[in-house]
């Protein structure tokens, strides 16, 4: 009993962290070597679709001041979410363009449903199939 206790805790612990956002230490990061961070924790995974990851840097990027972990789950998100809807390939464009950082993220999958766009960003929103528990 004390552990499913526990285990709610956690749960309420972590909505709590979502609804209340928390400050964030911003430091100053490569954002390319990020992107192959990300790109060398989902080479197993891309492998196993198979999908191929191409990363082009188009001019000398400056270090970015943000949270790192937060931009790979970014980075993690939208790969896996590429892999996952059959792309065989990943193209990743970084660019600066005067003072602004370009980053294009495309990919040869199936794309989005029309109907599905609208809710992009909603918190929870997910059109993945729900497991049954």
């Amino acid at each position: 009993m004390l552990s499913e206790l526990d285990r709610i805790n956690l749960i309420v612990s972590e909505l709590l962290v979502l609804a209340k956002p928390q400050e964030l230490p911003f430091s100053k990061h490569q954002i390319i070597d990020l992107m192959n961070d990300v790109k060398t924790l989902l080479k197993p995974e891309a492998d196993s679709y198979p999908t191929k990851i191409s990363i082009s840097v188009k001019n000398e990027i400056p270090l970015l001041l943000c949270e790192g972990n937060q931009l790979k789950q970014v980075f993690i998100n939208m790969l896996k979410n590429s892999m996952e809807a059959s792309a065989d390939h990943i193209w990743i464009d970084f660019e600066r363009m005067n003072n602004n950082l370009s980053i294009t993220i495309k990919d040869n999958g199936s794309g989005i449903e029309k109907n599905r766009i609208k809710h992009l960003g909603e918190p929870f929103y997910s059109s993945k199939e729900k497991e049954p528990d």
